[in-house]
């Protein structure tokens, strides 16, 4: 076991203490078995993204507020080899965290692709109400939200606050885009 599998399950632990969860009340809100959550806890296992994904709606978290605050400090230049890197199964969508949140930051930078033809979906936001910045740089994207659609071409932008369904499509070519989050 590493250290930050160690720092990561203490966190966990942490959190679900901090909000008078026992394992039974945390799988049930977050769809994680209770033996997971036990084992991932006692840092007896590494959790995938998918398993911290749905601890982290479970807790209203992003991710990246997650991982940042099993971080070691404040870094001010991360190189390219270390920034984070997630996969979305078969999905065709690639998000690199080029600029966590934490050490007292409030934003975040993905830099993500979504490959052509595919679409990401979300049934709701791992934090309600927070402040979204897309910047298309390349290809085309459909962004549903919020009951409207939005086309955007290279060079767009478009600022939004999730509460409900997201939808992301990519259109013909692969989507490339920064995706800036400020927590508040």
């Amino acid at each position: 076991m590493d250290d930050v599998t160690q720092r990561l399950a203490d966190r966990l632990a942490r959190i679900r203490a901090e909000r008078n969860l026992s394992l039974d009340q945390l799988a049930a809100l977050s769809g994680v078995s209770r033996a997971t959550l036990s084992r991932l806890e006692k840092a007896e296992a590494s959790p995938t993204t998918a398993v911290l994904s749905r601890l982290c709606a479970a807790y209203g978290l992003s991710l990246s507020q997650l991982m940042a605050t099993v971080e070691d400090g404040f870094a001010a230049h991360i190189r390219r080899a270390d920034q984070f890197v997630a996969r979305e199964g078969g999905q065709g969508y690639v998000r690199r965290q080029v600029s966590p949140a934490g050490g007292g930051l409030a934003a975040e930078v993905q830099d993500c692709r979504l490959a052509a033809d595919t679409e990401l979906r979300q049934d709701a936001p791992s934090v309600p109400g927070q402040e979204h910045h897309l910047i298309l740089t390349s290809g085309s994207l459909r962004v549903e939200l919020d009951g409207r659609a939005h086309d955007l071409e290279q060079g767009d932008s478009l600022r939004y606050r999730p509460h409900g369904p997201l939808r992301i499509a990519a259109g013909p070519e692969v989507a490339k885009y920064l995706l800036i989050r400020v927590s508040h």
